[in-house]
């Protein structure tokens, strides 16, 4: 079946597949910074794109969002589009849908000035969750771009131990491919 996805430019990082790809779509681009790594994501969502982010925070680090804004710019004259991060999720890939309709799911949110480390434990609806450090912080926004093929992905300036940490813009391509589609997937 024809799969349309954006692809990171693998010159500013490292593409991530999962296995329900086949190793064919990436699941999008690793960056790092100030020994944070960052997954960036874009997927078309009806009109619109979906920014999700990832944040793997290593032991002893100390990490804040500076920014809650992601920026995606098609540098067509037009002027960059702006997603405002409203919440971090602690659980799992952040879903802007999910949040409203699962009480599981947002119990999980924290507000976007949460000081991320490897501390962070996600809270069980049924009680204290047993002792197991977190490392991963995710973000999603909806950023409308008119499905633009080739964006730039401004990610949000953090701050790492106290120091301002800002990453240069990423070039995302829009692509079709046909693939094998697994019905578990």
């Amino acid at each position: 079946m024809p799969v349309t996805f954006y692809v990171g430019d693998p010159g500013a990082g490292r593409l991530s597949y999962n296995s329900c790809s086949l190793g064919v779509v990436p699941e999008g681009l690793v960056v790092s910074r100030a020994g944070i790594e960052v997954l960036a994501d874009i997927r078309s969502r009806g009109d619109d794109e979906v920014v999700h982010l990832r944040y793997d925070v290593g032991r002893g680090h100390r990490v804040r969002l500076a920014s809650r804004e992601i920026a995606v710019d098609a540098r067509d004259g037009s002027r960059p589009r702006i997603g405002v991060i409203d919440a971090i999720d602690l659980s799992d890939r952040a879903d802007p849908f999910g949040w409203k309709d699962s009480p599981t799911r947002r119990a999980g949110l924290r507000p976007p000035d949460l000081l991320m480390d490897d501390l962070q434990l996600p809270p069980l609806p049924t009680g204290r969750r047993p002792f197991l450090p977190i490392r991963h912080y995710w973000i999603a926004s909806f950023i409308s771009t008119g499905h633009a093929r080739p964006l730039w992905l401004q990610l949000p300036d953090l701050t790492v131990d106290e120091v301002l940490v800002v990453f240069p813009p990423i070039r995302f391509d829009r692509q079709t491919r046909m693939v094998l589609a697994p019905v578990n997937c």
